[in-house]
This record gives structure tokens, C-alpha cells and sequence, in this order.
């Protein structure tokens, strides 16, 4: 019990850690799709989270609420609860700090697709989000590696060795590399445990 809360909790800062990283590296014209600047985007995650925190909280007090109902009742309530609380609070919260919509939409794209066209159709954006999110995070994980070992390759005097152009630009690229490989790349897995959790709430009402 213990090993599996620390792993989720790992996966949890982990997650947040990506996202900041993630917001740090992506274009400016990214940066005014998404709305905001580059340090709102970054900070985000911190607020979102606790916002997360606030309404679990929310839900365990529904679950208490409902114990004169039975376990499974009561849990859906408490889940749906919270869920549907933080959804309405992150749209507030994003629009206050000027994000785009398209920020919030990651978080209710699972609902949307449920509710909007079909269980069928759920699955499908289950399963197109699980291949791309794989080959990206296998393409990142590979890029930061390759990144990562050329720059220790010139560092070992070839193509001129440290303090040439080749070992500098070398340098900006293990900057690159190194979230790539160890945050990036690993976030696609947050991103789709979060998606399949969400559609997994609403499953029983769709």
C-alpha cells in the first residue's frame, strides 16, 4: 500500500514537473494560442493541483454524506462530485488568469466525447490518444537520449571538442534533450491514465 502511494504521488509531482517543463520549451506561437504568457502557463499546474486537492477533499465529504446509502452509491457520488466541481472551478480558474479554453478543453475532452456523441466514439479517442501518446513519448525519449550522448560524444574531442561551435551548440541541445527524455516523454503517461480515469467516472452514466 505504502509502495503504491508513493509511486502515484511520484507520478502526481512528476506530472506537474512536465507540464512546467513542457510550457517552458514550446514556441511563442504556441504560447499565444494557448493564451496568457509563457510564466502563466508555466505556473499553472501549481493552482490546478490544488484546486485538485480542494475538491477531493469536496468528494470524500459527499461520500460521508451518502453513507446511508450503499458503498457503490455513495463512491459514484463522491466521484462524480468532485469531478464535476473541478472541472467548473479549472474553467474559472484558467479564464481568470487568461489561458485560452483549449487549455481547459484537455480536461473535459473524455466528457465532451462521452456525452456529445457516443460511448463508442470514447473508446475510439481512448485509443487514438494511447498510440499517439506512445509514439511521442517513444519519439522524445529517443530524441533527448540522442541529444544527451552527442553532446558527451564531442566532449571526448570529436568535431573539435569542448569550447568549439559544434560542442556549444551540442550543449543547447542536451538543454533541450534532457526534459525531453526525463519529463516530457514520461508525461504522456500522466496524460493518459488521466484520460482513461475521467472517462471511466462518466462511463456509468453515459
Amino acid at each position: 500500500g505504502a509502495g503504491m502511494g508513493s509511486d502515484i504521488f511520484e507520478s502526481y509531482c512528476g506530472a506537474m514537473i512536465a507540464t512546467i517543463a513542457i510550457a517552458s520549451t514550446i514556441t511563442l506561437a504556441a504560447v499565444e494560442n494557448l493564451g496568457g504568457s509563457r510564466e502563466m502557463l508555466m505556473g499553472l499546474p501549481l493552482p490546478l493541483a490544488s484546486v485538485g486537492l480542494l475538491c477531493s477533499i469536496a468528494g470524500i465529504m459527499l461520500v460521508r454524506q451518502s453513507s446511508d446509502k450503499s458503498p457503490e452509491k455513495a463512491l459514484r457520488t463522491g466521484t462524480l462530485g468532485a469531478s464535476v466541481l473541478f472541472i467548473v472551478v479549472a474553467y474559472v480558474l484558467i479564464a481568470a488568469l487568461g489561458g485560452s479554453a483549449a487549455i481547459w478543453g484537455a480536461v473535459v475532452a473524455g466528457a465532451v466525447i462521452g456525452f456529445g456523441i457516443s460511448p463508442e466514439a470514447l473508446g475510439g479517442m481512448l485509443g487514438g490518444a494511447l498510440v499517439a501518446c506512445v509514439l511521442l513519448a517513444l519519439t522524445m525519449a529517443n530524441a533527448g537520449g540522442a541529444w544527451d550522448n552527442a553532446k558527451k560524444w564531442v566532449e571526448k574531442g570529436k568535431l573539435g571538442g569542448k569550447g568549439s561551435d559544434v560542442h556549444k551548440a551540442a550543449v543547447v541541445g542536451d538543454t533541450v534533450g534532457d526534459p525531453f527524455k526525463d519529463t516530457s516523454g514520461p508525461s504522456m503517461n500522466i496524460l493518459i491514465n488521466v484520460m482513461a480515469i475521467v472517462s471511466l467516472v462518466i462511463a456509468p452514466i453515459l
